[in-house]
């Protein structure tokens, strides 16, 4: 059984060490009756042999002083690990003198004559033969064993107990050889080569000292590195030519079992490390440890070289992964977003990210920066993969696909970098082992995954099949449909009684109702009133139920839904949780964007969807900083919430989830976390223009009949709740109006304008804004567009020394309009509002001029540059500008604001580190770097965006054009 053994194994490693060792005291309490025949031995005198420090002292000391001075739980910093550190002492000294027994202070501690006395009274106590012995060791000069030490196994003094001979023991691990032919299996003392296809033994190695726990291949491909070892004695790490089968090197190592052992992509330095918290890096060609590198604070479980050899990943149980650089033995970072204990880490082949996971369920992505010196990698991917520990990745070699172990029998696959689940490969397996990848055919077809029944039956190497990933974008599942040109809505009055299913009143639409929420109307049977229409719609059609009531002043606090015939509500979508958290510091009212404050806020994303309470909101700014939070769309006014859930309030700590959408026919992730189903309803309509009035959007699943009730949201009525129903096809529109609509500029100064958009029925396209009619000597931030999916762009206009607009005596008007592409056509709208510009006086009080350019630019500020300066930013990085200004007699701070300074940025574009202060020049100062970070996933574009001081008339740069993407 092999999971189950695996589990086990795994298992075992959390087992307290004092319980170890209070198994290993028990082991060798019965092997007193052996050690009893020592009281007739006397050693040192002529014609004795001296004592063996291996097979007579040692295993007396481990006996009576191995429960506090072995292993890494070693107290008063004194070890009898090794003779090396029995001879070091402790901190204040050595504690054997050679040949000089009865003064050593070992001696003293042990027979009472030096306090604390040792091994404490409670405690087992050593008889006066074997106080002797250990003397007459020292007398003898504490001299180490003549003969090569043992092997492992052979120090370990316990019984011998014999198996039942149907018990075989289960294979601890896995890899499948190059060619997909064969595959190696780790047990207890051995390894066998087994052929896949029957299961053969081809091959077979036995001379191991314990458990073997780690397999990996070298990077050519041609030696398997076996490690393992006994827990609380030693490690062990061998190499194997897999071509001929030969032990090429043996090597033993640690104070404790081995978890992970791997050769450097060079194969000249071999990485170990296990259950002692310590790395050891080895020299291949002499054997020799070179380094070892200390930090962690639990067992370590995996290692990984990225693939220039130059960093080394370590996961352990102190849920932490480190970094580390190889030729010096420095900590690069230390990532400590595991929640729980990390059982794998894995570079990708192109080494730009680093993959873990472990007993949190989740898998995560960070991208690598820290390669030749310690820098923070920052946290790209989170993601709940399982429903019970993860217990090992794989990267394929391509670097296109993840693969999951988990502890709840299911083997997954993903995508990278972004980790989406591309299918599940192996479910309610009890019996899988994670195995390297290795091409086994010319198209690379990986395989992944061997299940054994027991031994002796069939192996079975599923392959990777092909990704199935479903678009999961909420415009795939609302289908936007045209509406029909010159239909007319029918108006009509509801008719009583329609509370109840049998009732329902017909509906041709589209159709606007008149109606009322009165009981007095209500059926007989029913407990409240409620209003129920029927209508017939065909697969596809999209609908707009909303209600007119709260804004002609009805009391009545509308709630609308659409059901099947039957009464049966309808699934819009499924939302899978893919990571969970709670909201920290504060609660959240129903109408605030800002300051979303949540735990393990460092593993969401922007535009991820955030599920609490029914609400579902999306990220739309990082926290800047500890003392902030998320800020959630639109990014300012009151939140807006998705797919026509309602706003509500949360209390502080109350929980919420990132969430992504499936459709309705899709299968949720079982990944042991929740997944909330959301059905055609709406309270208040999402984008909070409306009050208590509701707007639901519906997309007919199929060809039928369906329902649509309104009712009062707090169960409420009367005469004087009042409403219309208007049931119409959607028409996706937009309307753009423009602030700040009177501008006076002075010469090589700028001015800001913003132009913000009403989306209507789900448009979400970007919009382009022309100015028309602009003269010359004016730089205008140009091509202006409103960001799909987003609300506001803001502009600026920069006078030159040349600008041909009127004093301000006089003004001039620019018109504006906008246009973007719906469905298969352009829609042009006129913006609303006129811009009128004037040209300030000449005597004018000088106002800060702005100045932005690259970091490698000197010189005074130049406000009229006669070249283009550009800024590039590769999606992901951050780089550094310089901001100048001439202050014009103005003291004091200059400020530019904190996190909307970089004012027209691309939504993901921001300028990063500002701290609470945000962009400032201190009194004296007239320039500083600034920085400029662009999440990952910003897509590739040239925009142009300027900086606003907050001193007088607010003076802008001019447009500086920013390159997202390779210059």
């Amino acid at each position: 059984m092999i999971q189950t053994a695996i589990m086990t194994s795994i298992a075992a490693r959390f087992f307290s060490r004092r319980f170890l060792v209070t198994v290993w005291a028990i082991c060798f309490l019965i092997l007193c009756q052996p050690f009893s025949a020592l009281s007739s031995r006397s050693f040192g005198s002529d014609g004795e042999t001296s004592p063996d420090y291996q097979k007579d002292v040692q295993p007396l000391l481990l006996k009576y002083c191995g429960n506090c001075h072995s292993g890494t739980e070693k107290e008063g910093e004194f070890s009898i690990a090794s003779l090396e550190t029995l001879m070091a002492g402790t901190p204040k000294g050595a504690v054997i003198m050679p040949r000089d027994g009865e003064q050593s202070k070992l001696i003293g501690l042990i027979r009472g004559k030096i306090e604390p006395k040792m091994p404490p009274e409670e405690e087992p106590q050593p008889t006066e033969a074997e106080i002797n012995l250990i003397a007459s060791w020292i007398n003898a000069g504490a001299l180490a064993s003549a003969s090569a030490p043992p092997p492992l196994r052979m120090r370990l003094n316990v019984p011998k107990i014999a198996a039942k001979s149907n018990v075989v023991a289960p294979y601890t691990s896995a890899i499948v050889l190059p060619g997909g032919i064969d595959v190696l299996l780790g047990r207890y003392g051995e390894l066998e080569q087994v052929r896949i296809a029957t299961g053969e033994v081809v091959k077979q190695w036995k001379d191991f000292a314990g458990k073997v726990t780690s397999l990996r291949l070298s990077s050519d491909g041609k030696a398997v590195i076996a490690a393992g070892g006994v827990e609380g004695v030693g490690g062990e790490v061998a190499a194997i030519d897999i071509a001929s089968g030969e032990l090429r090197m043996k090597l033993e190592g640690h104070s404790d079992i081995i978890y992970s052992a791997v050769l450097s992509p060079d194969n000249k330095v071999l990485a170990t490390a296990g259950y002692d918290r310590a790395i050891r890096l080895w020299d291949v060609t002499t054997g020799q440890v070179i380094k070892t590198l200390l930090g962690h604070n639990g067992a370590i479980y995996d290692l990984d070289f990225d693939p220039t050899g130059r960093v080394l990943a370590s996961a352990s149980a102190d849920e932490t992964v480190k970094l580390w650089q190889v030729s010096t033995g420095t900590r690069l970072d230390t990532l400590s977003q595991g929640e729980k204990e990390q059982y794998a880490v894995r570079f990708d082949p192109n080494g730009k990210s680093i993959f873990a996971a472990g007993a949190d369920k989740k898998i995560r992505r960070w991208q690598l920066v820290s390669i030749d010196q310690p820098a923070i990698n920052p946290i790209r991917e989170a993601r709940f993969a399982h429903e019970g520990a993860v217990l090992g990745i794989r990267v394929s070699r391509d670097g296109r696909w993840l693969m999951s172990v988990g502890q709840d029998g299911t083997v997954k696959q993903w995508t990278t970098p972004d980790l989406r689940l591309a299918g599940t490969l192996v479910q309610n397996q009890t019996e899988t082992v994670a195995a390297e990848f290795q091409s086994a055919s010319s198209d690379d077809v990986l395989q992944n995954v061997v299940s054994i029944a027991r031994k002796g039956k069939p192996l079975i190497a599923p392959l990777f099949p092909e990704p199935g990933i479903t678009d999961r974008s909420e415009a795939s599942m609302n289908q936007i449909v045209a509406a029909t040109g010159g239909t007319t809505v029918q108006e009509v009055s509801e008719i009583e009684p329609n509370s109840v299913l049998a009732q329902a009143m017909p509906l041709t639409i589209p159709a606007s109702v008149k109606g009322v929420i009165d009981p007095a109307t209500a059926a007989s049977d029913a407990k409240e009133d409620v209003d129920i229409y029927r209508f017939t719609a065909k697969k596809g059609e999209v609908w707009i139920a909303e209600i007119h009531a709260a804004r002609g002043g009805s009391p009545l606090d509308s709630r609308v839904d659409i059901m099947s015939a039957d009464g049966s509500p309808v699934l819009r979508v499924n939302l899978q949780a893919v990571r969970e958290s709670y909201f920290t510091f504060r609660g959240k009212d129903s109408a605030t964007v800002d300051d979303f404050r949540l735990h393990k806020w460092q593993e969401m994303e922007l535009n991820e969807y955030l599920y609490s309470d029914g609400e579902v909101v999306k990220l739309w700014l990082y926290p800047r900083g500890p003392d902030s939070g998320f800020k959630v769309y639109p990014g300012y006014g009151s939140r807006y919430t998705f797919f026509d859930t309602t706003a509500t309030a949360h209390a502080l700590g109350a929980p919420a989830y990132v969430v992504q959408p499936l459709a309705p026919s899709e299968s949720p992730i079982l990944n042991g976390l929740p997944t909330f189903p959301i059905y055609y309803e709406n309270d208040d309509e999402s984008q909070r223009e409306w009050g208590n009035d509701s707007k639901l959007t519906f997309t007919a699943p199929a060809d039928g009949d369906f329902l649509v009730r309104v009712r009062d949201s707090r169960g409420f009525g009367g005469p004087e709740h009042k409403y219309s129903l208007t049931l119409r096809p959607s028409k996706p529109d937009f309307e753009v109006k423009l602030e700040n609509v009177d501008l006076t500029i002075p010469v090589s100064r700028g001015r800001e304008f913003t132009v913000t958009a009403k989306r209507i029925d789900g448009f979400e396209g970007p919009i382009n804004i022309e100015l028309q009619g602009l003269p010359e000597g004016l730089q205008v931030t140009t091509p202006l567009t409103i960001e799909a999916g987003q609300n506001k762009a803001i502009g600026t206009i920069f006078a030159n020394q040349d600008t041909k607009i009127p004093t301000e005596k006089e003004v001039l008007e620019v018109g504006l309009k906008a246009v973007a592409q719906i469905l298969d056509g352009n829609v042009e709208h006129a913006v609303n509002g006129i811009l009128k510009l004037r040209l300030a006086a000449a005597d004018a009080k000088p106002e800060v001029a702005v100045l932005i350019e690259p970091l490698k630019l000197d010189g005074n500020v130049d406000a009229n540059p006669i070249r283009e300066i550009e800024i590039v930013v590769i999606p992901g990085t951050t780089t550094s500008a310089k901001l100048r200004i001439e202050r014009n007699g103005q003291e004091g701070p200059i400020a530019f604001g904190n996190e909307d300074c970089g004012r027209n940025l691309p939504h993901g574009v921001f300028v990063d580190n500002i701290g609470l202060n945000g962009l400032l020049l201190p009194d004296g100062q007239t320039e500083r770097e600034f920085f400029i970070t662009a999440a990952p996933w910003v897509k590739p574009q040239v925009r142009y965006f300027h900086l606003r001081s907050q001193s007088a008339g607010n003076p802008t740069s001019r447009p500086i054009k920013i390159r997202i993407g390779n210059p």
